[in-house]
């Protein structure tokens, strides 16, 4: 009987390891800092090393990570994580996580949030839900967060669809408002391959914003102001 046992794991084992799947990554070397007006928005790339070191490392033994390798053996769900951090001079600006996307090529999904990221950890005995939650509430957006002059923000954005393995056009779509009901939408082009070597692209229209990353390589970055919001302050 624990002869079968044995055998049993192992097969269990082999099954969750042939079901890992791996995120496309973007092609970007360097943050990409998006500014329009008084606000600016960072946004850097979290790749598997790199959680690895912060976090710990996953094995189909035990999960302490929420953020990498997700089994996905039925959704085929690939996480992608960017650290996220704004900041404006003037305005008050709204963000919700639900109005934050991501799509890649014909796949696409909103930024998902510590709940979420629980509830589909849950179904996996060997994550260890308690340090994933740990890790989380440290690091992961809320729901809902307002940017002020007094109060820049900071935090994890996680994306988790079927996102094609070997990359394509991705495009992160964010919708903001301000405390008077006005709106906005900035959209951030995006290269991604398998490993992160496609060349970069750059978008184009006539509300391109000013993006950039510290080498000076420009990365675009579309605002369609519809909203009254002194950008031109």
């Amino acid at each position: 009987m624990q002869k079968y046992a044995f055998i049993a794991g192992i097969l269990f084992i082999s099954v969750l390891s042939a079901c890992k799947t791996s995120p496309p990554k973007p092609v970007m070397s360097e943050p990409i800092v998006y500014q329009v007006a008084d606000l600016t928005v960072t946004l850097s790339y979290l790749g598997e090393e790199e959680l690895k070191s912060l976090y710990g490392r996953n094995d189909v033994r035990e999960y302490v990570n929420p953020y990498y390798k997700y089994p996905g053996m039925i959704t085929k769900q690939r996480l992608l994580v960017f650290n996220f951090e704004a900041s404006t001079q003037e305005n008050q600006i709204e963000f919700k996580l639900n109005d934050i996307s991501l799509r890649i090529r014909n796949k696409g999904g909103d930024a998902k949030s510590q709940s979420y990221l629980n509830n589909i950890w849950s179904h996996y005995e060997q994550a260890d839900l308690l340090n994933m939650e740990k890790i989380m509430r440290k690091t992961i957006l809320p729901r809902e967060f307002t940017v002020t002059p007094e109060k820049a923000v900071s935090g994890y954005l996680v994306f988790g669809e079927n996102y094609p393995e070997d990359g394509g056009e991705g495009l992160i779509t964010m919708f903001v408002s301000t405390p008077e009901g006005e709106e906005g939408k900035i959209e951030i082009p995006l290269q991604f391959s398998a490993d992160g070597t496609v060349g970069e692209k750059q978008g184009e229209g006539i509300f391109s914003g000013n993006t950039e990353t510290p080498n000076e390589k420009p990365y675009s970055a579309n605002l369609e102001i519809n909203m009254a919001i002194p950008l031109g302050k």
